[in-house]
C-alpha cells in the first residue's frame, strides 16, 4: 500500500504568539498560530482536508472502500464521525467506516487499519482523516 495523496486544511484566522504569552502573564513571542473559527470543529476541518486530498488524488470516490477518522478532540464520544464524513464526501453507502480516538496513537492505528485493509485486498483505496481542534 502507498499514500496516493495528502490533503491539508489550516484555519484562516491567526493569533499572535505575543497575545498568547500575554494571556499567561509572559512577555514576548514570535510568529502566530492558526485558530479555528467558532463553527469549525475536528469533523468540519477534517472534511475540508479530505476534500482537498480526494481532489488531488485523482481517485474515483467509488473506489474508496474504507474511511477512518482519528481525533483526540472531536468533542463527540458517541457519534460516528467517519460515517458522517463519508456521507458529506459522497462516498458509497457500503464504505467501511471506523473512528479512532481518545488517544494520541489514534492516527497511527487508523493508518495501520488502512494498510491492513488494502493489503488484505478488502478495499482498493482507504481514506484516513486525522483532525483535531486544540
Amino acid at each position: 500500500a502507498k499514500i496516493a495523496a495528502i490533503g491539508v486544511y489550516v484555519p484562516r484566522y491567526r493569533i499572535a504568539a505575543a497575545e498568547i504569552n500575554a494571556a499567561w502573564g509572559r512577555s514576548g513571542g514570535k510568529g502566530q498560530k492558526a485558530v479555528a473559527s467558532q463553527d469549525e470543529d475536528a469533523l468540519t476541518m477534517g472534511i475540508r482536508a479530505a476534500q482537498s486530498c480526494l481532489q488531488h488524488a485523482n481517485i474515483e470516490k467509488k473506489s474508496v472502500g474504507a474511511i477512518y477518522f482519528a481525533s483526540v478532540s472531536s468533542g463527540y464520544s458517541e457519534y460516528a464521525l467517519a460515517s458522517q464524513a463519508a456521507s458529506v464526501l459522497g462516498l458509497d453507502h457500503g464504505v467501511s467506516a471506523a473512528d479512532f480516538g481518545l488517544t494520541t496513537r489514534g492516527v497511527t492505528s487508523a493508518l495501520m487499519a488502512a494498510v491492513d485493509a488494502i493489503g488484505a485486498g478488502r478495499v482498493r483505496h482507504a481514506l484516513v482523516i486525522a483532525s483535531d481542534r486544540l
